[in-house]
């Protein structure tokens, strides 16, 4: 990780600065919401020796307060990206993820939720084949609706709700 940028944290009159170090490569997730990066670490599987920064509470004049996470040498897949999509839909704030190279942005990623959802919710049927057999067949949902919520099975065709939804 090579360059710096400064984040100025206030409490009461005092002021502090805070050194964030910028990436050579790998990706951003930018404006998480505040309190929710460890939800994104949990979905994104970080194995040890993986060099990640996690910023929580940060001063953000767009949002007030923020999130963020960078991670060095490392690539979202479409699967992350669309579990970051389905936490974004469900807390109502958008993250922002980019792409580094050689210091600097390349690619910005939408984190719109899509129409299929692939490996990333579980079904709330017991006795759906995907729960019943989840290491032989991926979950795969339909949006039907995206405000509420409301997705279907692919496999036994059960609808859920939002407030149903569990990331694997």
């Amino acid at each position: 990780m090579s360059t710096e940028h400064e984040a100025i944290i206030k409490s009461g009159k005092k002021e502090k600065v805070i050194k964030i170090t910028g990436l050579d490569n790998g990706m951003v997730i930018d404006r998480i919401g505040e309190g929710e990066s460890l939800e994104y670490i949990k979905i994104l599987h970080i194995k040890k020796g993986d060099p990640v920064l996690i910023g929580m509470y940060l001063p953000s004049k767009k949002r007030g307060i923020k999130d963020i996470i960078k991670m060095e040498n490392r690539y979202l897949s479409e699967e992350e990206i669309d579990r970051i999509a389905v936490i974004a839909h469900l807390s109502g704030k958008t993250p922002t993820i980019s792409e580094i190279r050689n210091g600097k942005p390349v690619k910005k990623i939408d984190t719109t939720l899509p129409q299929e959802i692939f490996k990333v919710i579980r079904c709330s049927n017991p006795l759906c084949i995907c729960s019943k057999e989840p290491h032989t067949t991926d979950t795969r949902f339909t949006v039907i609706k995206t405000n509420p919520l409301l997705i279907k099975c692919y496999y036994c065709t059960r609808t859920m709700k939002e407030q149903e939804i569990t990331l694997l």
